[in-house]
Formats: structure tokens, C-alpha cells, sequence
């Protein structure tokens, strides 16, 4: 890669170049970071030859743990692959104490396609279908979440205010402004970061549980830097409420009471034209909006262990009453309440 004759490149490495530490890291399977603290002078190996990271960082569980049915942490002895920056991830940290900068990476193989576990590689084959067929998409995100105190012990989630046993009252604010207000300082400085590495947000609101938020990043037909960009502000929205002595939970349903959380992802696709090709007639849709639903419908039972994944808490210390989930559909929708 010639940094020379590219200036944004030369930036990029003068900031890393500069840094007191690097925080390296891929994302896995699980949408988890991975990676490792780098000194500076390994600035020019992320934007050149690379820096080494076990394949099997893409496939551990949740836990952090090896897939052993995987077949690559032993099956293969656990080689190392070598990961390059994406350059545009290359940022101060804002959250952070010092001058410290991040790099999130991608692992290529040796014809310089990304690995087949990389997040980033499976969206670069699906766009690149796109554009072989003439049609680019185009994409809104919307991620919700919760910031939970962090000083509770155990098994306990609540959220900031509540009482001993985790109730916090009826003070539920969706879409009023004082409950943006009461997180002032910590949202504004999720927004910040989100500014500096050049992620750009719409909107942000209350929702309908107590210290739930969403929060809309722009429309793109950039499918790949959004995709990006939805990853890094996550890793940011965690950051900032860890600094603050709060938990950020994106959990679909960490309270049975109250409202759950998800990531809304709006898409349409776009001809060569700039034409929305989902777009028909006031009465009915395009046929392609259908054929797309009908291929969702279709492949659904083989993503329903990721739409539908739920860590399910269990604790001896619980009373009986609450080691039994309450399910429906072998969902778990709520933990019953001791008599």
C-alpha cells in the first residue's frame, strides 16, 4: 500500500504513529471485539503487511471460549491469520485516558479476499452480487438499548434509581425529553465519539422503557461503512457508559416487563437509475418486494439461532421460584415473579 501518494493513508498513520497505544481488534461471530493492545511502531504493519491474529478469534462462543466443533482452534493447531486496518476505523479513542487510538481489522487471505469468517467478507460477497446484477442497497440503522446501573451484584439488572429489588416505579419517558436530560452528559459524549470517527447520526430519543434510548444512523448506500459504522458506535455507546459507572445492554429483552430492545435495519435497493426497485404502484408493491420477503421467509429457519439467540440466566442462589423460565415458543419471555 502506497501511503505516499495518498494523503488521507498518511494521515491515518501519522495519528496511529503518534498514539501512546493502539487498541487492535476484529470483530467475531457474535459481533464481540477481539484483538490486542499494539505500541505505535506497529502503525505502519496495520496499514501494510499486517499484524497476526488466531483465525479462531471469529469463532468463539459468547463466553470468549473455543468452538471446539469449529475445526480450526484444533483441528488445525490455531494458525494465525494476518489483519490489516480498515482505514477509516482509524480513530482517537474519545472515551479513553491519553492519546489512544483504534483500528478495526480485517483478516485477508492470500489472494487478498477477506477471510470466510470475517463479518465484513460475508457482506462484501452479498454486495458484490448487488453490483453484478446492476443494484446497489441502501440502508438505515436503528439501535436500541438500555443503561443499566453496574454496581448491582449478581444476576440483578436494573436501571439507574432503582430500589433494592430492581423497580424503579412507573418513570417510563418514550420519546420526552427528560429522560434524555437525566442521561445529558453521558449521551452527549456517545455523540461526540460518534462525530470523531465520522459516524453520522440522525436522531437520538427516549424509548419505552426506564434508560432505554435509540438511536438512527444516516441513511447510506454505503452498505459496508454503515455496517461499520452501526459496529464501531456500539462499541462506543458500551465504552462511554462503562466510564460513567453504567452498563450499555443490548440484550432483546433484558427486563420481562418492560419494553424490548433491537436493531431496525431499513433497506431498499436501487437500480442504476437511482430507482427504488421495491417501489410499485399506491395500491400494491413492486413484485421484487415480495420475492425479497419470500427469500427471508425462506431462509429463515437457518438465522433463527441468531434473530432469536437469548443468554438465559440461571443462578443456584435464585429461590426456586426463579429458576424457571416462562416460555412460549421455547422463547424465554420472562422470569416468574416470587409469590
Amino acid at each position: 500500500m502506497n501511503m505516499l501518494a495518498n494523503p488521507e493513508l498518511e494521515a491515518k498513520l501519522s495519528l496511529l504513529s503518534g498514539a501512546d497505544y493502539i487498541e487492535a481488534f476484529i470483530i467475531d461471530v457474535n459481533g464481540v471485539p477481539r484483538g490486542k493492545w499494539l505500541q505505535r511502531d506497529k502503525a505502519k504493519s496495520l496499514l501494510g503487511t499486517g499484524i497476526a491474529i488466531p483465525r479462531s478469534a471469529y469463532l468463539l462462543d459468547i463466553w470468549g471460549r473455543d468452538i471446539v466443533e469449529g475445526g480450526i482452534a484444533y483441528d488445525t493447531g490455531d494458525p494465525d491469520g494476518l489483519c490489516v486496518a480498515v482505514p477509516h476505523s482509524i480513530t482517537r479513542m474519545g472515551w479513553a485516558e491519553g492519546n489512544v487510538a483504534q483500528a478495526l481489522l480485517t483478516m485477508r487471505e492470500e489472494d487478498g479476499s477477506l477471510y470466510y469468517l470475517d463479518p465484513r467478507g460475508a457482506l462484501e460477497r452479498v454486495l458484490a452480487r448487488y453490483a453484478k446484477a446492476g443494484l446497489t442497497p441502501a440502508l438505515g440503522v436503528e439501535l436500541e438499548f438500555y443503561l443499566v446501573d453496574s454496581r448491582q451484584n449478581g444476576m440483578k439488572i436494573a436501571p439507574r434509581g432503582a430500589d433494592e429489588s430492581g423497580w424503579r416505579g412507573w418513570q417510563i419517558d418514550a420519546v420526552g425529553l427528560g429522560e434524555v436530560h437525566d442521561y445529558e452528559t453521558i449521551l452527549r459524549e456517545m455523540m461526540a465519539c460518534a462525530k470523531a470517527q465520522d459516524i453520522i447520526l440522525e436522531t437520538l430519543v427516549s424509548e419505552s422503557g426506564p434508560g432505554q434510548f435509540e438511536v438512527t444512523l444516516k441513511y447510506s448506500t454505503d452498505a459496508m461503512r454503515l455496517a461499520d459504522g452501526a459496529t464501531l458506535f456500539k462499541r462506543t455507546i458500551k465504552q462511554v457508559a462503562r466510564k460513567h459507572g453504567l452498563t450499555a445492554t443490548f440484550m432483546a429483552k433484558p427486563y420481562g416487563q418492560w419494553a424490548g430492545s433491537g436493531m431496525h435495519v431499513h433497506m431498499s435497493i436501487l437500480d442504476n437509475a437511482g430507482k427504488n426497485i421495491f417501489v410499485g404502484t399506491p395500491e400494491r408493491a413492486a413484485p421484487e418486494l415480495y420475492h425479497a420477503l419470500g427469500g427471508i421467509i425462506h431462509n429463515m429457519p437457518d438465522t433463527m439461532l441468531t434473530l432469536a439467540r437469548m443468554p438465559i440466566p440461571i443462578a443456584a442462589s435464585r429461590p426456586a421460584c426463579m429458576r424457571r423460565p416462562m416460555a412460549i415458543g421455547g422463547m424465554i419471555t420472562a422470569w416468574p415473579r416470587c409469590a
